[in-house]
């Protein structure tokens, strides 16, 4: 008799409790959710790191003391200085003739900002590969949330007003000496247009004639060809 009733009790509480594979049930999914939310919050804490990171150096670039490529968007849009002029007051107001310990203290600032975002990004990389099996079994879709913070990364750092390099206007110059003017650009040098509304940004390759192969140029043509400005 008392076996009876113990078989009968166990029967109740084994309908009682949910099996994970019962159609319906939320237990896989809840399963699933606590397994893969430390490392698609892990993801946006880095994704949010960066991003302020990336502020910082949009608030650094324009800064005269840093001496980095100018670009036409300070003057276009002035609301892209207005990161720097509200962090750094004292270095604007000083720009006119800084002091060595000043410059130096920017400079400094600007380069642990730099190393701070190569030690995120290695950081998120072993991360990810730690988490590599839980994110591919994962339903959530994390690529799209990778690419999603990555485009918001390429959105901020469009609209810095000073870049570390003036490479970029010397593509575009290249270009436009195919699209606009006809010429060979590997064999005129962007000096010898100084008329073209570009000239005054392309600083390092003014007197160098282009190098790259055919398909550069033609993928440069191209861009340069919707718009006759330099923004």
């Amino acid at each position: 008799m008392e076996e009876d009733e113990r078989l009968e009790v166990a029967t109740m509480q084994g309908m009682d409790t949910p099996s994970p594979h019962d159609k319906g049930s939320t237990y896989p999914r809840r399963a699933g959710l606590r397994a893969w939310s430390p490392a698609v919050l892990l993801i946006l804490f880095f994704a949010c790191l960066l991003e302020v990171l990336y502020l910082v150096i949009v608030a650094l670039a324009p800064l005269p003391l840093l001496h980095l490529s100018n670009t036409p968007l300070a003057a276009a849009w002035p609301l892209t200085l207005a990161l720097s002029q509200i962090f750094f007051p004292g270095a604007w107001a000083v720009a006119a003739n800084p002091p060595i310990a000043t410059t130096w203290l920017y400079q400094a600032l600007l380069t642990l900002i730099l190393a701070a975002i190569v030690a995120i990004y290695t950081l998120a990389i072993w991360s990810m590969y730690h988490w590599r099996n839980t994110l591919h079994r994962a339903a959530f879709p994390w690529l799209l949330l990778l690419l999603g913070v990555t485009a918001v990364f390429c959105l901020t750092l469009l609209f810095q007003p000073a870049l570390f390099s003036d490479d970029v206007f010397t593509y575009m110059f290249s270009g436009r000496l195919l699209a606009f003017y006809h010429a060979d650009p590997l064999s005129n040098a962007p000096i010898q247009f100084p008329l073209d509304p570009y000239i005054r940004w392309v600083v390092s390759g003014r007197f160098t004639t282009n190098f790259y192969g055919p398909l550069w140029l033609y993928i440069s043509a191209g861009l340069v060809s919707m718009s006759n400005v330099p923004i």
